[in-house]
């Protein structure tokens, strides 16, 4: 029968283990003691990669990871709503955090606490989650210029690597389609083929996000003088004035006069639809005119109409073509020549030789017809 085996004493056990089993003693990252066979490889524990920040749009799953080197390592997520001041523990525990993008965590702030099988532990570099802040901060306006202008419409926007995308549309916005455009600016020369034309212009960040601008239109000026002034005869001391009705957008008046005959002309101060002036030997045969124009900058001009002394002393043609401010014209007095074709309210007109004073009525009922240039 077998003897049993002695029991061997404690420090010889120890000492046949150290024989055969080194130990290197060291200490870890936080202080403490770490023993590990003598020869073996000690990893030491080492974050190798950061979490990096995530801009996403809303509703965008979005991931955060952490590499790390060491021995049996275990990871634990932290969150925070006050930009790092206060953390709590997540209940992810790997190398990766992922969540779903919204106006709930938006802003959050994230690390990771990594440790190894001794104890030692490491923070990873905090990173946050955000919904793109991609903002347009100045709109296109609507362009209205004249037939043959170049107009430019532009967009402001805000956030990293911002795109555009220029669109138009001819039914006033119901349908889109892409144009060439892809700057901030869409520039293009006016005319009947585009005017109405609506743009607006898509501005996206390298995140994928987009916002449409407002839609903005060219149109091209639909100042339009309706009413033109007439010439004005009447007797001396008369008071008469002159009339010009317009349609456009924000219009203003501004009348001009001239004393030789319209070769040259200066400002009046009258800046209303109307002109009045009593009639005198300093302003008899005068010329007048009227430019008319829009809040755009566009211009007209109105036909060069006079005011004339009468030289039978009676009132003659009204202010305004179509209107009566004194009394009709078919009472007035023209000039006419034996072989012309037209009358007319200015002896010198066309330098006309052996002109016949006759009513404007007579030289109607000859065929004669109204001068275009007096």
């Amino acid at each position: 029968m077998n003897k049993p085996l002695k029991t061997l004493p404690l420090a010889l056990v120890f000492a046949l283990f150290a024989m055969f089993f080194p130990l290197c003693r060291t200490t870890g990252a936080t202080g403490n003691t770490v023993y590990a066979a003598a020869g073996a490889a000690n990893v030491s524990l080492k974050i190798i990669a950061q979490p990096s920040p995530v801009t996403a749009k809303d509703g965008a799953p979005v991931t955060f990871t952490v590499k790390a080197s060491g021995e049996k390592l275990t990871y634990q997520w932290q969150l925070s709503d006050d930009q790092g001041k206060t953390w709590r523990n997540s209940k992810a525990t790997t190398a990766a955090y992922s969540t779903t993008l919204s106006t709930a965590n938006s802003g959050r702030y994230l690390r990771c606490i990594v440790s190894d099988k001794y104890g030692n532990s490491l923070k990873s570099n905090a990173a946050y989650m955000k919904i793109t802040s991609l903002a347009i901060t100045g709109q296109p306006q609507s362009v209205t210029a004249k037939n043959g202008d170049s107009v430019t419409f532009t967009v402001k926007a805000k956030d990293p690597g911002i795109t555009y995308q220029w669109q138009l549309s001819d039914d006033q916005g119901k349908t889109w389609r892409n144009s060439k455009a892809t700057t901030a600016a869409y520039s293009t020369t006016l005319s009947t083929a585009n005017n109405g034309r609506y743009l607006r212009c898509i501005v996206t960040d390298k995140y994928g996000n987009s916002v449409k601008s407002d839609a903005a239109y060219m149109k091209i000026t639909s100042l339009a003088i309706t009413g033109q002034p007439a010439n004005v005869t009447a007797k001396k001391g008369a008071s008469v004035s002159f009339k010009i009705t317009a349609n456009g957008p924000g219009i203003t008046y501004r009348w001009q006069l001239s004393d030789d005959q319209g070769k040259s002309w200066r400002d009046s101060s009258a800046k209303s639809a109307q002109y009045s002036a009593t009639l005198s030997d300093t302003n008899n045969g005068r010329y007048l005119r009227c430019v008319v124009t829009d809040k755009y900058g566009n211009s007209l001009h109105s036909k060069a109409v006079y005011m004339k002394i009468s030289s039978s002393g009676q009132n003659g043609s009204s202010g305004q073509q179509g209107g009566s401010t004194i009394q009709s014209d078919a009472d007035g007095t023209v000039w006419i020549t034996q072989n012309g074709s037209k009358y007319h309210t200015d002896k010198n007109c066309s330098r006309m030789k052996n002109p016949i004073k006759v009513t404007v009525a007579h030289a109607k009922s000859l065929g004669y017809t109204p001068c275009k240039k007096c």
